[in-house]
């Protein structure tokens, strides 16, 4: 575990400080068609809400909810679950969604359960049926999903973005940070997420706060298998709801994103995406052009390693198409593997 997220038992937690009696124990309306089995007391779900505790935004200061959804992942999830609890911000509510875990997360989980405000344990059909249950859960102002394996970038990422801010948009979003072959390179999102939205998604959704009167209302697509996130993303922009870019970076992550390890699922469901927005031949050509890189260099490595040939390819196809595209679409910088910024 990294060490600047260990337990401070000294410490009153984010998710702690703002908590007022309700009248009665509220969990929620399971009666969504997200909910797959009957959640039964004591058995499947816990927290701070069954133990008859609220939460509530003022004007100076939003609830901030923060949706961890996890399924089998001991080795993460207190890392996890630390670096929400840490944070400075004063009013967080905190909802772990946990798929019937069997190997101990939910044991971490139940650890916390007097710091976490709703955790609910069942089985579900995927990962934007999971984050619609944790959308279903949520009573803050603002959505941030911070998925098991990341963690904030530090104690103050929210009290940064939120205390004493006017925001003046419907979603805010940042940067993070990934461990790539030994190194930590930021990611940082584009500001013209707006004029490329017929590319697809241009920054991390995990580093994307969004009011949650509009998550609500839209949810996540489940009849996409990697990319429910994107189009979430790609549809508000095309309906007009204002994005806005922070300089903060949000989170830090080891784990390979979903999308990264179903990359050929993500291509398909990408195009479909920009096709379904914003249709026309500029879309259709840099999708096709991102599959055939991608196709061509992962599939026929091999091949044309032995002719001798791949190098030469990658090196000029990626100066003419991929490495320009991506750099339209994310920046890059390493940055000092020991400490953090």
């Amino acid at each position: 575990m990294d060490e600047n997220y260990s337990l401070n038992q000294d410490k009153i937690f984010s998710t702690n400080r703002l908590l007022k009696r309700a009248e009665l124990p509220f969990v929620a309306n399971f009666t969504s068609a997200q909910w797959r089995s009957p959640v039964r007391d004591g058995v499947n779900y816990g927290g701070l809400r069954t133990a008859g505790w609220k939460k509530e935004s003022t004007e100076s200061m939003p609830l901030i909810s923060i949706i961890t959804v996890v399924k089998n992942d001991v080795a993460n999830i207190e890392e996890t679950i630390l670096s929400v609890l840490n944070q400075t911000y004063n009013n967080v509510e905190y909802i772990i969604v946990d798929g019937a875990s069997t190997d101990g997360t939910l044991d971490i989980i139940k650890k916390y359960e007097k710091h976490v405000d709703l955790w609910v344990s069942e089985p579900d059909d995927g990962l934007f049926y999971a984050f619609n249950k944790g959308v279903d859960l949520v009573t803050g102002k603002w959505v941030e999903f911070l998925n098991c394996g990341d963690f904030f970038y530090n104690n103050t990422v929210l009290a940064e973005i939120f205390a004493g801010q006017k925001i003046d948009a419907n979603a805010v979003y940042g940067s993070v940070v990934c461990h790539v072959n030994g190194r930590r390179v930021i990611i940082d999102a584009n500001e013209d997420i707006k004029e490329k939205a017929w590319q697809g998604m241009r920054l991390i959704h995990e580093a994307l706060f969004v009011k949650a009167e509009i998550i609500k209302k839209f949810k996540f697509d489940t009849r996409y298998k990697v990319s429910g996130d994107g189009d979430f993303v790609v549809k508000c922009i095309a309906r007009g709801y204002k994005f806005i870019k922070t300089s903060v970076i949000v989170f830090e992550t080891r784990a390979q994103g979903f999308s990264a390890m179903h990359w050929l699922v993500a291509r398909k469901e990408n195009w479909l995406i920009s096709r379904k927005y914003f249709p026309g031949p500029k879309a259709d050509f840099y999708h096709l052009q991102g599959l055939v890189y991608f196709v061509v260099f992962r599939f026929f490595k091999r091949i044309l390693s032995a002719i001798g040939i791949y190098d030469f390819l990658k090196k000029y196809y990626r100066r003419w198409f991929g490495d320009k595209i991506r750099r339209e679409k994310y920046h890059h910088k390493e940055i000092d593997s020991s400490n953090r910024l």
